[in-house]
C-alpha cells in the first residue's frame, strides 16, 4: 500500500473530533459541588445546629491531608487550660497553708537571741524603778501604777491639807494665819484637768518601735514565733509576703527545669526523669524555699555529666531569682505600716536585677548542694547497693525518709547564711529600715556558722554526774537549724502517708 494511500499523521494539538470530549476533561474535586457551596436564603444570618460540623467537614474537604477535628482540639485545649489552673490553685493553697510556719522560721534566722541584743535590757531596766520615772516632787506615777495613781495621790494629798485648815489653832496669835505651805504645792484643778502628757505618755512617742518589736523569749520555737507575731500584727501579720513567695516558688520549678533541658540538650544529654508529683521529695518541697529535686539519674549514660547540669542549672536559678527572694525576705521582717508593700514597687527601688554581690557564694552554695545530694542519693543507692523500689520496697523507703531528713539538715542552716546574708545587704543600702526583730551580724559563710555556735546567745546544759546547770557561749548545733522540728514532722505525717496507702505508683520519683 502507498504512504500517501493511508491516514496521515496529525500534529495539530486540537482535539480529535473522532474522540468525545470528555475524554479530554476531568472535572476538579478539591472544591465542593456548586449546590453544596451556595448558602441557602432561608439559613443565611442564622446559626445553625451543625455549623460546627459543617465546617469541620468543608476544611475536611478543601485540606484532605490535613485531619483537623475542631471538637477534639477544643476539648484537649481546655483540657489542658484546666489541668494549669488547678496546679496554680493547689500550689498557691500549698503556699497559703504554709507561710505562717517559714514566716516564723524566718524570723528565728535573722534574728539575734535575746541575752546577746542590747535593746532589750533597757525596757527592763525601766520596769524595775518604778519611781524614778514621773514628777519632780516624788509624786508622779511610773507605769506600773499608771495615770490614775498620780490622781488619787493628788486626791489624798488635797483632803489632808483640808483637814488641817479645818483644825482650830488655839495656840497662834490672832493675826491671820498663813497657808500651809503643802497646800501652796497644791497642783491646780485647771492643770490637772488640762491634757499634759504623763511620763507614760511622753515614752511612747520616743520608741514607736514597741509596737511591732517582736521580744522572743525561746529563740527555738516556731510557735512562739507564730504567737508574738500574732500578737504584734494581728493574724494578716502572718500572711505577709504570700504572692511572692508563690510566684518565687513557681519561677524556681519553671525555672531550673528550663535551664536543666537547654543544658541537657547543648551537651547531648538524654532528659533526666522526675521530679514524681506523688513523690515523697516533691511533696515536702516547702514553697519558697530550696526544695527537694526528685530526680533520678539511674537511667542516664552520663550520671557525671547529668549531676553536673543539675547542679549547674539549681545554681544559675538561684543566682537569676536572688533580687526577688531579697523581695521576700525584705517583706517578712520589715513591719506591715512601712512602704512599699507591692511587689512591682520593690522590683522598681531595687538599684539593679542582678542580685548584690555579697549574696553569690551563699545563695549558690544553697541551691546547689542540696540539689546535688538529693540526686546523687538514688543513683548511689541504685547503682552501688543494688537497692531498687521493686527488689526491697521497705528498705527503700527507709532509705528515702533518711534521705530527706539528711537533705533538711544540709538545707536549714544555708537557708539561715543566706538570710542573714539578705538582711545585711538590706541594712547596708537602708541603714533606718525598721524591723521586726533585732538582725543578727552577718560575718561570711564561716564566720556566721562560728558565730552562731560559739557567740551568739547562751545555751543552758545540766551535768549528769554533779547535776549543775552549766551556761555556755553561743547557740550550739540548735542555733543552725531552725525550724527542724516543722521539717521533721512534716516528714513523718508524708512518709506516714504513703506507707500506709497503696503501693501503686511508688518506684522512680520517691526522692
Amino acid at each position: 500500500m502507498d504512504k500517501q494511500s493511508g491516514f496521515p499523521i496529525s500534529t495539530s494539538r486540537e482535539p480529535n473530533p473522532l474522540r468525545p470530549y470528555s475524554a479530554y476533561y476531568r472535572e476538579p474535586n478539591i472544591c465542593p459541588p456548586p449546590s453544596a457551596s451556595l448558602p441557602q436564603p432561608a439559613h443565611i444570618g442564622r446559626p445553625t445546629a451543625g455549623s460546627a460540623a459543617s465546617i469541620s467537614s468543608t476544611a475536611r474537604d478543601l485540606l484532605p491531608e490535613i485531619d483537623i477535628d475542631l471538637k477534639t482540639s477544643a476539648g484537649e485545649a481546655w483540657q489542658n487550660t484546666r489541668s494549669l489552673f488547678d496546679t496554680l490553685l493547689y500550689r498557691y493553697t500549698s503556699v497559703l497553708l504554709a507561710q505562717p510556719f517559714d514566716v516564723a522560721k524566718i524570723v528565728l534566722q535573722v534574728s539575734l537571741p535575746s541575752s546577746s541584743s542590747p535593746a532589750e535590757s533597757t525596757p527592763q531596766r525601766r520596769r524595775a524603778d518604778p519611781r524614778r520615772q514621773g514628777y519632780g516632787d516624788g509624786r508622779g506615777s511610773s507605769r506600773g501604777r499608771g495615770h490614775e495613781a498620780s490622781y488619787e495621790d493628788d486626791a489624798e494629798l488635797s483632803d489632808e491639807t483640808e483637814e488641817n485648815d479645818d483644825i482650830p489653832d488655839y495656840f497662834s496669835s490672832t493675826a491671820p494665819r498663813s497657808r500651809s505651805p503643802r497646800k501652796r504645792r497644791r497642783t491646780p484643778p485647771s492643770e490637772e484637768l488640762s491634757p499634759t502628757p504623763t511620763p507614760r505618755n511622753r515614752r511612747e512617742p520616743e520608741n514607736p518601735e514597741l509596737e511591732y518589736k517582736l521580744r522572743l523569749k525561746r529563740p527555738d520555737s516556731v510557735t512562739h514565733a507564730i504567737s508574738a507575731l500574732y500578737t504584734t500584727s494581728g493574724a494578716v501579720g502572718l500572711w505577709r509576703g504570700t504572692n511572692c513567695t508563690f510566684l518565687y516558688s513557681a519561677l524556681l520549678r519553671t525555672t531550673d527545669a528550663f535551664l536543666r533541658s537547654l543544658l541537657l540538650a547543648i551537651l547531648g544529654l538524654p532528659e533526666i526523669t522526675g521530679p514524681d508529683q506523688s513523690g515523697l521529695g516533691t511533696a515536702l518541697g516547702v514553697p519558697g524555699s530550696m526544695g527537694f529535686s526528685g530526680l533520678d539519674l539511674s537511667d542516664s549514660p552520663n550520671p557525671l555529666g547529668s549531676l553536673i547540669v543539675v547542679g549547674l542549672s539549681s545554681c544559675i536559678t538561684g543566682l537569676l531569682l536572688a533580687p526577688l527572694d531579697l523581695i521576700r525576705t525584705r517583706l517578712i521582717v520589715t513591719p506591715l505600716s512601712h512602704s512599699p508593700r507591692g511587689l512591682v514597687q520593690n522590683l522598681r527601688h531595687l538599684p539593679s536585677l542582678l542580685a548584690p554581690s555579697t549574696l553569690w557564694l551563699p545563695t549558690a552554695l544553697a541551691h546547689t548542694i542540696p540539689q546535688l545530694f538529693s540526686a546523687f542519693c538514688p543513683l548511689l543507692l541504685r547503682r552501688q547497693l543494688k537497692l531498687t523500689p521493686e527488689s526491697a520496697p521497705s528498705l527503700w523507703s527507709l532509705a528515702a525518709f533518711a534521705t530527706c531528713l539528711t537533705d533538711l539538715c544540709l538545707r536549714l542552716p544555708l537557708e539561715t547564711i543566706v538570710r542573714r546574708a539578705q538582711v545585711s545587704s538590706l541594712r547596708a543600702k537602708q541603714p533606718e529600715l525598721p524591723m521586726i526583730v533585732e538582725p543578727a551580724p552577718y560575718l561570711g559563710v564561716a564566720g556566721t556558722v562560728y558565730s552562731i555556735l560559739y557567740s551568739e546567745g547562751e545555751r543552758r546544759t545540766k551535768d549528769l554526774k554533779t547535776g549543775m546547770v552549766r551556761i555556755r557561749r553561743g547557740q550550739g548545733p540548735t542555733g543552725l537549724v531552725r525550724g527542724w522540728k516543722v521539717g521533721f514532722w512534716g516528714l513523718v505525717g508524708v512518709w506516714g502517708a504513703g506507707a500506709l496507702g497503696p503501693g501503686e505508683g511508688k518506684g522512680r520519683g520517691e526522692f
